[in-house]
């Protein structure tokens, strides 16, 4: 029920997928009630699968990431009610964390971790591999978590099949 009212004033979406994404903002009308308390603001509409990873990026404002099992990650510019990019992975997206100091979005995919350069049209300037650390015989899991510390030093990352936690040095690009 809660659901229902959240989504009531929102029009159903079509032809969603590898479409441009849709902003739809909720009218919430003034019916607003002690009853009522949690009510919807915006519908961000354009993923052809389940979303899996949302991030804001907090040094510009109204902007949220969604990253997709669809395998697409989109930007979205909630000020000016539409998407503002969009790019494609080889696997779902399971994670996203953005850095404001380096002002890179890092995607999760799979055993890979992608840098995306919002700046210069979403363009991927970096690649970490989990493959590429893992002895042949052991395998790798998935990238379950990643985080960027407060610096924009390390990215630490988590992931299945591993008792341990990897990290990256990302001023020298190495673990």
């Amino acid at each position: 029920h809660v659901f229902q009212r959240l989504t009531s004033g929102v029009e159903p979406a079509t032809n969603l997928g590898q479409n441009e994404g849709t902003v739809l903002k909720i009218n919430t009308g003034n019916d607003v009630k002690k009853e009522k308390p949690l009510l919807g603001v915006y519908s961000l509409e354009g993923h052809g699968s389940a979303v899996l990873a949302l991030e804001t990026i907090r040094d510009r404002d109204y902007w949220v990431c969604s990253g997709s099992q669809d395998r697409s990650v989109r930007v979205w510019d909630l000020k000016a009610e539409k998407e503002a990019t969009s790019f494609f992975q080889s696997n779902s997206v399971a994670k996203l964390v953005y850095c404001s100091q380096s002002r890179l979005l890092y995607s999760a995919c799979q055993t890979a971790i992608k840098a995306w350069d919002l700046r210069a049209d979403a363009k991927c300037v970096r690649t970490m591999s989990l493959l590429a650390l893992e002895q042949p015989s052991k395998g790798s899991g998935s990238v379950q978590d990643i985080v960027v510390d407060r610096s924009g030093s390390n990215l630490y990352c988590a992931a299945t099949g591993t008792t341990h936690v990897k990290i990256w040095d990302l001023n020298k690009g190495t673990i």
